[in-house]
C-alpha cells in the first residue's frame, strides 16, 4: 500500500483530523485561530500523519498557542533534527569537524544501526552489531530513550530479552 502524501484525499484527511483534535485540546482557540493553526499544521505535515502526531504531541507538552504552532519544524526531517538538537545541544564554539558533543560520538555506532535498520533489535543483538557490550549499550539506550520504543519485551522482562526501535 502506498499513500500520495500529495493527494487531495490524504490531505483532507490529516486537516479533518487536525480540526478534531485542535477542537478538543484548544476550546480556548478563536476559531479563526483555529483554523489558522490547521492550515499551519497541514502545511507543515507535507502529507504526513506521523508529522501531525508528532505535532500535536509536542503541542500537547508545551501549550496550545498560535505562537507555539507556528514555531513548529516543517516535515518530518526537520522535526526530528530538531528534536535530536534538543536531546544532544552541539557546543557552537568548536568547528563541525571537531568534537561538538562527546556523548553524541559514544553513540553514533548504536545510532548508525538503528536508524539504518528495518526491524527491532533484541539488546545481545544491538550489541554485537555496534561492537560493544550489553551493559554500555543499555546505558547509552537511556539517553536516547525517548526516540525510542518501549525497552522491555512485555512477555520477558530478563535483559537479554530487551526490543530496541527506533520510531520511523
Amino acid at each position: 500500500l502506498r499513500i500520495d502524501c500529495d493527494a487531495e484525499h490524504n490531505q483532507e484527511d490529516i486537516l479533518l483530523f487536525v480540526k478534531q483534535q485542535l477542537a478538543k485540546d484548544a476550546p480556548h482557540l478563536s476559531e479563526s485561530d483555529r483554523k489558522e493553526a490547521s492550515d499551519l499544521i497541514l502545511g507543515k505535515a507535507q502529507g504526513q500523519f506521523l508529522f501531525v502526531r508528532y505535532a500535536l504531541d509536542e503541542l500537547r507538552r508545551s501549550s496550545w498557542t498560535l505562537e507555539a504552532v507556528q514555531s513548529l519544524p516543517s516535515g518530518l526531517d526537520d522535526f526530528y533534527l530538531q528534536t535530536f538538537e534538543r536531546h544532544f545541544p552541539l557546543d557552537p564554539k568548536k568547528t563541525r569537524t571537531e568534537d561538538k558533543n562527546s556523548e553524541l560520538v559514544e553513540l553514533r555506532p548504536l545510532l548508525q544501526v538503528l536508524v539504518s535498520a528495518q526491524e527491532e533489535f533484541t539488546l545481545y543483538d544491538l550489541a554485537r552489531v555496534a561492537g560493544r557490550d550489553t551493559v554500555t549499550v543499555l546505558q547509552s539506550l537511556e539517553k536516547i530513550a525517548a526516540l525510542l520504543g518501549p525497552l522491555r519485551h512485555p512477555d520477558k522482562p530478563q535483559d537479554d530479552y530487551i526490543i530496541v526501535k527506533v520510531f520511523h
